[in-house]
């Protein structure tokens, strides 16, 4: 349980607040005193500030050639992360791809298309941006050298009442192409 932040006390407050306390210049120190169950005292430790990198993406393979593949969130590195469990899962005879996105609550519209760029050819429609003006822009997939040859395997996106924003761009442009 984090007690406080650089002496000061936030037992509590709220997660945005906390953040901000703990939030800082890159490569600068901060001091948390954090209490742990069990322990009598809370113990001070030292922390460096810096970019925190979340995994938005868990993969593993499924008894019968299933590969399946779980993206909770759309983060910057979050297409490159799809590419990565899909390379772990392609060493295996896939015989099919389950991808998983219930309770994503979106997040970065790039990394949605990225990851889509996996599972689609170039030039596939992701989706369309519609200004304030009402113009409409076809936004497509970029040519991606990085792609897997992944043509032939069967694909089913898992979404709920709760998957939203870019992760309902992702399976819809998924399903429009006939892709899963």
């Amino acid at each position: 349980i984090l007690v406080t932040v650089a002496g000061e006390l936030v037992v509590g407050q709220g997660t945005q607040e906390i953040v901000g306390k703990v939030a800082g210049p890159e490569g600068t120190k901060v001091a948390l005193e954090v209490f742990r169950p069990g322990e009598p005292e809370p113990v001070e430790i030292e922390v460096f500030r810096g970019p925190v990198e979340l995994p938005s993406v868990a993969s593993q393979l499924i008894p019968g050639g299933i590969g399946y593949i779980r993206i909770s969130l759309f983060l910057d590195n979050t297409g490159e992360q799809v590419f990565s469990a899909l390379e772990s899962l392609n060493r295996f005879d896939l015989l099919a791809l389950i991808i998983d996105i219930r309770t994503n609550s979106g997040g970065s519209a790039k990394a949605a298309k990225e990851a889509a760029g996996q599972f689609l050819p170039d030039g596939s429609v992701f989706g369309y941006l519609e200004g304030r003006d009402g113009k409409r822009t076809t936004e497509t997939i970029a040519p991606n050298e990085n792609r897997l040859n992944l043509d032939g395997l069967i694909i089913a996106v898992l979404v709920n009442e709760e998957t939203v924003r870019e992760a309902e761009s992702l399976a819809g442009a998924l399903q429009d192409s006939g892709r899963a």
